[in-house]
């Protein structure tokens, strides 16, 4: 409701899309928070296993997605810049938000579907 109230008073989609994913955090720390307190959780190891990892690819697919909506103009704009950000965002979140163990699953099971 909050994003579809800002685009109808014509805010930047960019504006916008930064608000979604400021409270996507906020909401993903306040469910942190409740979880704590409910088991042996470490707020640190979730922080720097998760949440660090998964900011990378996230922000290299909106700096994907801002390039191109800035510099490229085209009708199929909205296409070229969905694939894009989401092969940047697969890729990444391969070499950035992945372990060994999870990037050998990824690449057996690539290699099962190739054959």
């Amino acid at each position: 409701p909050i994003s579809w109230y800002l685009l109808q008073n014509e805010y930047n989609i960019v504006t916008v899309v930064i608000l979604m994913i400021t409270i996507e955090y906020l909401c993903m720390l306040l469910r942190i928070c409740l979880f704590v307190g409910q088991s042996d959780f470490s707020v640190k190891d979730y922080c720097n296993n998760v949440l660090i990892k998964t900011c990378y690819p996230v922000l290299l697919s909106v700096l994907a997605c801002y390039i191109i909506t800035h510099f490229y103009s085209s009708p199929f704009r909205f296409i070229i810049t969905y694939v894009i950000s989401v092969l940047v965002f697969v890729i990444s979140a391969y070499c950035f938000s992945l372990n060994c163990n999870e990037r050998y699953k990824i690449i057996s099971i690539v290699q099962k579907f190739i054959r």
